[in-house]
C-alpha cells in the first residue's frame, strides 16, 4: 500500500472515530472508485457496517463475489466481513458457505485464507454461532474451543462454549496459563536478582567508601594544638570522625535507596563510588593534613588552622554533594522489571549472568504487565463461567472469591456473582449484588434482565417499576430494557402489555433467547399454548441448553395433556440443571400423573434436600402422600406447611380433605372455610401449587 492510499484510509478512519459516518462513507466511495481494489472495497464495506448498513455492505460484497461464490473475497477480512453481514441479516447458510469456502460438508473447516491471520479466532467464533443455530452443537463447541485457544480474551466465545456444555476449560486455557506462569516466574527472578545485587553493591561500595574516607584521607597530627583543633571540629565534620563518616555514608546510601531521580542519571552504585573516590583524591582537601603539620605554633598557626578548617568544611560538603549526585540512580522496581532492567543489573555486577535467565514474552504484549493481569482475570472468570453454566454454584462462588481484589468490583465479576445467587435461588442476595452494580455503574444494561426476574420472583413491584423507568430513560433502544418492562407488567398482571414489550425486545434482537423464554411463559398465562410453544422452540434454537425453555415446553405439553412428551422435555431440563427445585418439583408432578409414585417421591426428596422449606415441593409431597393413602403423614406435612405459607388457599383445602378422610369433619369444615376466606374468587387457581383445572377440590363434601 502506497503512502497516498494510507493517507486516505487514515482520513476515513479518523472520520469513523469521530462518528461522521456519512462523510467517511462519501470519502470511501470516492476512494474505492479510484483505487478499485480489494483494500478499498474493505474500507467502504467497513464504513457501511459501522453505520449499521449491513444490507448495503452485504450487497456490495456480494456483487464482487458473484458469480463464482466468493472468488473475489481473497483476504480474510473481506471474507469475514461478508459472512458477518450475512449472519446479521439472518442468511446463515450463505454466511457459513463464505466462512468455509469450498470445503467438504462433513469437514467443518474454515477457508484457508484465514490461516495465520488475526481474523482466525473471530471466524471460528462466528462459524460456531452458525453451527449452533443450525443444531450442530458438537461442531459449534469444537470451533468455540479453537477460538478460545487462539484468543483467550474472547469472552463471548468463552461464555458461549460453556453455555453449550463445553468442558475442560483449564485444558483449553493451558497455553495461556503456562505463559502466565512463565511471566510470573521470570518477573520474580528478575525482581529478586535486581534487589539483591543492588543492595549488595550499594552496601559494599558504601562501606568501602566510608572506610577509606575515615581512615586514609585525613592523617592524625602529633601536635596537640592541631589535634585539639581537629577534635573540636569533629562533631560538625563527618570526615573528622570515623563513626560520623559511617553515618554520613549510610545516610547517603539510604537516600539513594528511597529517592528517585531523572531517568538520565543512570550511574550504578559501583561507578558512583569510584567517581567519588577519584574526586576526593584530586581534591585539595587531601592535602590539608600536610598544611597542618608544616605550620608551627609560633607563626600564627591558630588563625591558619581556623581558615583551613573552614575550607576543609566547605570542601567536605562539596564532596558529599558530589557523592549524593553521583550515587542517586533510578531504582528498578517490580513493575518496570524487563529486558532493560536485566541490562542494568548486568552493568552493576559481572557476577550476574544474564544468559541463565530465559524469558519468553508474547510478541504483541512483551513486558506489558496489564495484559498479563487481564489474562489472569479472564482465565479465572472462564473457570467460574464453566461451573456456573453447569450450575455448580458453590464451586463457582469459591473460585470467584479467589480473584484478584483489584478486579472484584468489575461489572462482569459482580454480574457473575449475582448470577450464581440467582441460579441458586437466593434472590435477595442476587438483588443486593445488582443494587451494587447499579450504584457503581448506573447506566449498565448487560445483566439487568436477570435483575428484573429476581425482583419478579420477590414480588418487589416498587423496585421493578423504578428499574424499568430508569432503563427506559437511559437505554430505550436496548432489548434488555423491554425485557425488564415485560417483567414489570407481568408482575402487575398486565400480561397483554407484557407480551407487547417482550415482542419489541425480540424485534430489537431476534437472537435474544432469554426474551423468548419469558415470552413463552407469559403466553402460557394467557393460555395461548401454540404461540408459547413457538417461543420456547425459538429460544432453544439460540440457546440449546436453556433449561427455562425446555421447562416451558414441558409445561405446554403437560397442559395439552401430552404427558409423555412433557416428561421428555422436563427430563432434558433436569439433565441441564439438576439442582433446580422448580424443575424437580414439576417433573415429580408429571411422574405422579403417570402413576410413578416412587419416582415422583424421589424427585421431591431431591428438591427438598436443596431447599427444605420450598412451599411448592412440600405441598406436592403432601398431595402425593394423600394420593397414596398416607393421611397422617400428609396431615403432619400440611400442618407445618400452613405455618410457612399461611396465605395459600390450596394448603387449607388439602388439609380439609385430609381431615375429612381421617373423620375429623369439624376440622375439615374449618379448613375449607379458611381457604374460602383467603381466596373467595378462586384467583389462586393459577398458582404453582395447582396442576389441574378444578378450583381446589375434586370431591364433594
Amino acid at each position: 500500500m502506497d503512502c497516498g492510499s494510507k493517507f486516505i484510509e487514515d482520513l476515513i478512519e479518523n472520520k469513523l472515530e469521530h462518528f461522521y459516518y456519512d462523510d467517511a462513507k462519501l470519502l470511501a466511495e470516492a476512494y474505492h472508485n479510484r483505487a478499485d481494489n480489494e483494500r478499498s472495497l474493505l474500507v467502504l464495506a467497513h464504513c457501511l457496517t459501522q453505520a449499521r448498513g449491513y444490507e448495503s455492505a452485504y450487497h456490495l460484497l456480494r456483487t464482487v463475489s458473484n458469480p463464482t461464490a466468493g472468488a473475489a473475497l481473497n483476504t480474510a477480512k473481506c471474507r469475514y466481513l461478508f459472512a458477518h453481514c450475512a449472519f446479521m441479516l439472518n442468511r446463515v447458510q450463505e454466511a457459513e458457505q463464505t466462512l468455509r469456502g469450498t470445503s467438504v460438508s462433513d469437514q467443518l473447516q474454515l477457508h484457508p485464507c484465514f490461516t495465520g491471520t488475526v481474523t482466525l479466532p473471530y471466524a471460528h467464533s462466528l462459524l460456531a454461532r452458525i453451527l449452533c443455530e443450525t443444531n450442530r452443537v458438537e461442531s459449534a463447541r469444537t470451533h468455540w474451543a479453537q477460538a478460545i485457544r487462539l484468543n483467550p480474551l474472547l469472552w463471548s466465545a468463552v461464555r458461549s462454549y460453556c453455555d453449550v456444555g463445553g468442558e475442560k476449560m483449564v485444558e483449553l486455557l493451558q497455553p495461556s496459563l503456562d505463559e502466565l506462569a512463565e511471566w510470573k516466574s521470570a518477573n520474580n527472578i528478575i525482581d529478586d536478582l535486581i534487589e539483591s545485587k543492588e543492595q549488595d553493591n550499594i552496601g559494599e561500595r558504601g562501606q568501602r567508601l566510608a572506610s577509606k574516607i575515615a581512615s586514609g584521607r585525613i592523617k592524625n597530627s602529633s601536635a596537640s594544638v592541631n589535634s585539639k583543633t581537629l577534635s573540636s571540629a569533629a562533631p560538625s565534620s563527618p570526615i573528622g570522625n570515623p563513626a560520623a563518616a559511617q553515618t554520613a555514608a549510610t545516610t547517603i546510601i539510604e537516600r539513594r535507596r528511597t529517592r528517585l531521580r531523572a531517568a538520565d542519571n543512570r550511574l550504578t552504585a559501583a561507578a558512583a563510588a569510584s567517581i567519588a573516590l577519584r574526586a576526593s583524591e584530586n581534591s585539595p582537601l587531601t592535602r590539608s593534613s600536610k598544611l597542618v603539620d608544616s605550620t608551627s605554633p609560633g607563626s600564627g598557626g591558630g588563625l591558619l588552622l581556623i581558615e583551613q578548617q573552614k575550607q576543609q568544611d566547605e570542601k567536605e560538603q562539596l564532596l558529599l554533594q558530589q557523592l549524593k549526585q553521583q550515587t542517586v540512580g533510578k531504582r528498578i522496581t517490580r513493575r518496570t522489571a524487563n529486558a532493560t532492567a536485566i541490562a542494568a543489573v548486568s552493568a552493576t555486577s559481572q557476577k550476574l549472568n544474564q544468559d541463565n535467565i530465559q524469558i519468553k514474552f508474547n510478541e504483541k504484549s512483551k513486558g506489558n504487565k496489564i495484559y498479563y493481569e487481564l489474562l489472569e482475570w479472564i482465565t479465572q472468570l472462564a473457570r467460574v463461567q464453566e461451573c456456573l453454566s453447569r450450575f455448580r454454584c458453590i464451586e463457582a462462588l469459591s473460585l470467584l472469591n479467589k480473584i484478584d481484589p483489584q478486579f472484584l468490583q468489575m461489572p462482569l465479576t459482580l454480574e457473575l456473582r449475582a448470577r450464581i445467587f440467582f441460579e441458586n435461588g437466593e434472590y435477595r442476595r442476587c438483588c443486593q449484588i445488582f443494587d451494587e452494580i447499579r450504584r457503581l455503574y448506573p447506566r449498565r444494561v448487560q445483566g439487568m434482565e436477570i435483575y428484573s426476574t429476581a425482583l419478579w420472583q420477590m414480588h418487589d413491584t416498587t423496585k421493578l417499576s423504578a428499574l424499568a423507568s430508569e432503563m427506559a430513560d437511559v437505554a430505550r433502544d436496548q432489548p434488555e430494557t423491554w425485557c425488564i418492562a415485560g417483567n414489570c407488567f407481568s408482575l402487575e398482571k398486565q400480561h397483554e402489555t407484557a407480551i407487547e414489550c417482550l415482542e419489541r425486545s425480540i424485534r430489537l434482537n431476534h437472537r435474544f433467547d432469554y426474551a423468548y423464554s419469558i415470552l413463552g411463559h407469559e403466553l402460557i398465562d394467557m393460555n395461548d399454548l401454540v404461540r408459547a410453544e413457538q417461543a420456547f422452540r425459538k429460544a432453544i434454537v439460540y440457546a440449546p441448553n436453556d433449561y427455562r425453555a425446555w421447562y416451558g415446553l414441558g409445561l405446554v405439553h403437560f397442559k395439552e395433556e401430552k404427558i409423555q412428551l412433557a416428561r421428555v422435555n422436563l427430563q432434558r431440563a433436569v439433565q441441564i440443571n439438576p439442582t433446580n427445585t422448580v424443575l424437580l418439583c414439576q417433573l415429580a408432578v408429571i411422574e405422579q400423573s403417570l402413576h410413578c409414585t416412587d419416582l415422583a417421591m424421589q424427585y421431591l426428596e431431591r428438591a427438598l434436600k436443596q431447599q427444605p422449606n420450598n412451599v411448592a415441593c412440600r405441598f406436592h409431597k403432601a398431595r402425593l402422600l394423600f394420593d397414596t393413602g398416607c393421611y397422617e403423614e400428609a396431615k403432619t406435612e400440611l400442618e407445618e406447611l400452613k405455618v410457612l405459607s399461611p396465605d395459600e388457599a390450596h394448603v387449607f383445602f388439602l388439609l380439609g380433605r385430609v381431615n375429612r378422610k381421617l373423620g375429623n369433619t369439624h376440622l375439615a369444615l374449618l379448613n375449607f372455610s379458611m381457604a374460602t376466606e383467603i381466596d373467595p374468587r378462586g384467583e389462586q387457581n393459577q398458582s404453582v401449587l395447582t396442576t389441574n383445572k378444578e378450583p381446589y377440590d375434586d370431591e364433594p363434601i
